[in-house]
């Protein structure tokens, strides 16, 4: 952070020194030239960009279906200038041109958390986008001033207030909405519009008070009269069915609604039978277990080893697919935390550092909670292996959302509909089964990708590999 004394000389250099330059910028405001003004300024000072181009910034918040830029897609883009509110609908091609309009004639465009995330899923999905110079993230902003956490506890810090109706929606539910709105709930779109744009309403609370704030913090030599108030105006806007009536038009899903890929696709494959394990770190918590063969999946629950091993040898599957941690960080000799070599060689694999490159949730192999999973993982596959089997890592999280299939922990009951779409047959989409018997099931379907070599091999070859699927 600049001191008093040094922003007083960067913005008497920028503004008030030369008489040249100050002409200048004179001509560059009233001429509405942010990039000049972006390219000038200091980093740290970009944002009073926005208050002199108030009209022109943009306010953007994204949904997704998920948190991978990899293999996730959004759902909608939300934005605002002033109080005019926009969204673009996954799907409806004219609110993609006045989204891409929108942010080409912006001059300061101001997310919470873009850079990391909004930003580069508009770069990867939108081909010609243009987005402004001038990028105001108020993760960032807010840390300036000691605010650190989600949007939703800065907003709870500094005393916005969402409506109750809206309280109970996070990041989670919001994907849940749009798989609802896909299946034909038109309800749950508006649902989501509505969360986009208090998102959107608690980013112009937030960027008004922390700029107030910053300025009497750092005696920044700016009057508070020329801080503009983006929050007096609210995001305006009303649903209708009619294209070309005034409003954000709601209209059925028309793209695809299932995964982005079927078990028809691995036709050479499904006559084998396939075992899929849900392990858990005791034998005396349930592990979900499944088998599948000819696209019918059988599942059950099971506690010991032992019994682990009957049920499936009985079988005599082509694959045994574990969801567990079945190895641990090159360098490390045991599972827990008195390894002598914890501290050099840590409690992550190559393979959970290139998921989380890639924006996928896993916990780390060997924290404290996963410590007993892995040693019984890994003492469980060589069992396997020394009778005969061929037996692979899975990771039901990962393979569900490359497959756009919602995860057990947004919904069950649309991740059993997502197998089911996926080609799936069986009694989990209507009688009473667990989360870690329909978790097996997907282990067993990424064993179908390996055997098909439509898999990729995350880690290396000292620390094993995690198998996913691979799609085109």
């Amino acid at each position: 952070m600049i001191s008093k004394k040094n922003c007083k000389q960067q913005l008497k250099f920028n503004f008030y020194e030369p008489t040249s330059v100050l002409s200048e910028s004179k001509f560059k405001l009233i001429n509405k030239d942010a990039d000049y003004f972006a390219s000038r300024l200091p980093n740290n000072l970009h944002f009073l960009i926005p208050h002199s181009f108030p009209e022109d910034t943009i306010f953007l918040d994204i949904e997704t279906t998920g948190l991978s830029i990899y293999y996730d897609r959004i759902s909608i883009v939300g934005w605002s200038r002033l109080g005019n509110y926009n969204v673009f609908i996954h799907g409806d091609h004219p609110s993609e041109q006045k989204l891409l309009q929108s942010l080409a004639s912006a001059k300061a465009i101001i997310t919470f958390n873009g850079s990391m995330f909004d930003l580069p899923f508009l770069k990867k999905f939108f081909e010609n986008i243009s987005v402004p110079s001038c990028h105001i993230d108020l993760r960032f902003f807010s840390k300036r001033l000691g605010y650190r956490g989600g949007q939703k506890k800065i907003e709870l810090q500094l005393g916005f207030q969402r409506p109750d109706s809206l309280l109970d929606i996070d990041g989670y539910e919001a994907t849940i909405l749009w798989y609802k709105y896909k299946e034909g709930d038109l309800e749950s779109l508006k649902r989501l519009i509505q969360y986009n744009a208090f998102d959107i309403e608690g980013m112009k609370f937030i960027f008004e008070e922390l700029t107030l704030k910053l300025i009497e913090k750092e005696g920044l030599p700016i009057k508070t009269t020329h801080v503009y108030h983006f929050s007096n105006h609210n995001s305006q806007f009303n649903f209708t069915s009619d294209p070309d009536a005034e409003g954000i038009f709601i209209s059925h899903f028309s793209g695809d609604k299932g995964p982005s890929c079927t078990i028809d696709s691995l036709k050479s494959v499904i006559h084998e039978k396939i075992i899929g394990i849900d392990l858990t770190g005791s034998e005396k918590r349930a592990t979900g277990w499944a088998l599948i063969e000819n696209k019918q999946a059988t599942t059950r629950t099971i506690f010991t080893d032992e019994q682990l091993i009957a049920e499936t040898i009985m079988h005599n599957p082509a694959i045994i697919s574990i969801d567990s941690p079945l190895s641990i960080p090159m360098g490390r000799i045991s599972f827990y935390d008195d390894d002598p070599f914890r501290e050099e060689f840590g409690i992550t694999r190559e393979c959970e550092r290139t998921m989380a490159k890639r924006g996928i949730k896993s916990y780390p192999c060997l924290i404290p909670t996963m410590q007993k999973l892995t040693e019984r993982g890994m003492k469980l596959a060589s069992r396997f292996r020394n009778l005969g089997f061929n037996v692979i890592e899975s990771y039901p999280g990962a393979a569900q959302d490359i497959m756009g299939i919602p995860r057990k922990g947004k919904s069950l009951e649309f991740l059993s509909k997502g197998l089911k779409e996926f080609g799936i047959e069986g009694n989990f989409d209507h009688a009473i089964v667990t989360h870690d018997e329909v978790d097996a099931i997907t282990s067993a379907i990424v064993g179908y990708f390996y055997l098909a070599d439509k898999y990729e091999a995350l880690g290396n070859i000292r620390e094993g590999y995690l198998i996913i699927p691979k799609i085109n």
